[in-house]
């Protein structure tokens, strides 16, 4: 009786075991996920070895991925998991802990000899593309937090190591480690997530206009309207500090409406100057641009003035073309009827087919020098773009919009339909950004 009830016993703790494991593995990759990090936390872990450990993050763009890789993503994230898990040693624990990350709870408290190690997983992730599988980069980066920092709640790590691996990958860097002065700049960052709202209610947040210029003339043709947040004790703030903290607020159209209706006012008064041929790019983030009421809020600001609806753009970053697109495709068409122009950016970079047939709505593109290390662009002759961009440093024509010197200029290589020139000329130099006032 006894030994039957035994052998019940270790057949139900079998098929629980089981059943953890199932719900802790990740499906893709059959790494642990949260939960399989977090139990082998707690049993290797200890007040005397904790100085010993790190938790390190590595990040995927994997928004970047899908666009790229199509039905392929999957095999590139089992690729990192398995070079993760041959550069992992028997006292390191691995798991991936989110659609765009992996943890690694490993025992290193040498922050150079950490790098080392970042360093050659880095160099083997990004070695995938020589497999022959597929024709693109792993974009990864990785983020450390070190135990001895005194951190006990693993969430709470694992949530500083990916800040400072998502930091480190849109900087184009490797690594990035957590300090106590990144604690400083997190408490810094709460302090304005509390105060952002209030910024917007406020009129913190101001238009200033980076120009375009004709790459043969040099002459100023348009310029693209950017928000830039004037705080009143941190001073000028760029969207790498406030765009992050408006998404995670859910307040980014706030500010996108609010910059379209000061780049009407921009246009009006310069066509209340008789200054009619200088066009104004505004940008919209994808959640406002696929909005269903987006084509009645724009139409509803638009509407209150009377400069040449076609020198208003609304330009839209092709690189994030991947969701919504019948309704992106809807407004588009409707603000074309509605006699507005559309811009995508980054052109060509956009969602293959898909991109294409957004493409078709626009007026023309912007097309602008590329990146530092992705080579450089042709001009509409098939000539390589002057590299450095050139800039401009100040207006010399009487009926420039303001005073101060001009921001660096963004080209355009050809004339696309409808290109008019403008009055404006201006010096090469470099120079910094200029506000409206």
């Amino acid at each position: 009786m006894l030994a039957a009830l035994a052998a019940v016993l270790h057949r139900s703790r079998k098929r629980l075991r089981k059943i953890r494991q199932q719900l802790e593995c990740d499906p893709v990759t059959g790494l642990g996920k949260l939960d399989h990090l977090q139990r082998y936390y707690k049993q290797l872990v200890n007040d005397r070895n904790r100085v010993l450990y790190s938790l390190v993050y590595f990040s995927l763009d994997t928004e970047r991925l899908r666009r790229m890789a199509g039905g392929e993503s999957d095999n590139v994230l089992r690729y990192c998991a398995m070079v993760l898990q041959d550069y992992s040693s028997d006292t390191d624990v691995l798991a991936r802990v989110s659609e765009d990350g992996f943890a690694i709870l490993r025992l290193c408290a040498d922050p150079e000899e950490l790098r080392r190690w970042v360093d050659t997983v880095l160099q083997k992730l990004r070695a995938y593309p020589q497999t022959g599988s597929v024709p693109f980069d792993i974009h990864a980066a990785a983020g450390a937090y070190p135990l001895k920092l005194g951190g006990r709640d693993l969430s709470e790590m694992v949530f500083n190591a990916a800040q400072q691996s998502h930091m480190a990958l849109n900087r184009h860097e490797d690594f990035s480690l957590f300090s106590n002065d990144t604690m400083k700049q997190i408490q810094l960052e709460q302090k304005l997530r509390s105060s952002v709202e209030q910024a917007l209610d406020g009129q913190e947040f101001q238009l200033f206009i980076q120009f375009y210029a004709d790459a043969k003339s040099l002459e100023i043709v348009g310029g693209e309207a950017l928000s830039r947040w004037l705080h009143p004790e941190q001073g000028l703030l760029p969207p790498g500090v406030f765009v992050p903290l408006l998404e995670q607020e859910g307040l980014t159209y706030r500010l996108d409406y609010h910059c379209l209706r000061c780049s009407c006012e921009f246009l009006q008064r310069m066509a209340d100057r008789n200054i009619k041929d200088f066009f104004l790019s505004c940008n919209f983030s994808r959640e406002t641009f696929s909005s269903p009421d987006f084509v009645e809020r724009c139409t509803e600001i638009v509407g209150n003035y009377s400069f040449p609806r076609e020198l208003l753009i609304l330009e839209l970053t092709e690189s994030v073309l991947v969701k919504d697109l019948s309704t992106i495709r809807a407004n588009m068409l409707a603000l074309k009827e509605y006699g507005l122009r559309i811009a995508l950016d980054d052109f060509g970079s956009g969602p293959g087919p898909e991109g294409a047939q957004l493409r078709r709505y626009t007026r023309f593109p912007f097309l602008r020098p590329p990146a530092p290390g992705r080579g450089r662009g042709k001009t509409a002759e098939g000539k390589e773009m002057p590299s450095p961009p050139l800039k401009v440093k100040s207006c010399t024509h009487e009926r420039a919009p303001a005073s101060g010197s001009l921001s660096c200029v963004q080209l355009f290589y050809g004339r696309p339909p409808g290109f008019i020139k403008t009055g404006f000329a201006c010096e090469l130099a470099s120079s910094k950004s200029y506000p409206v006032t």
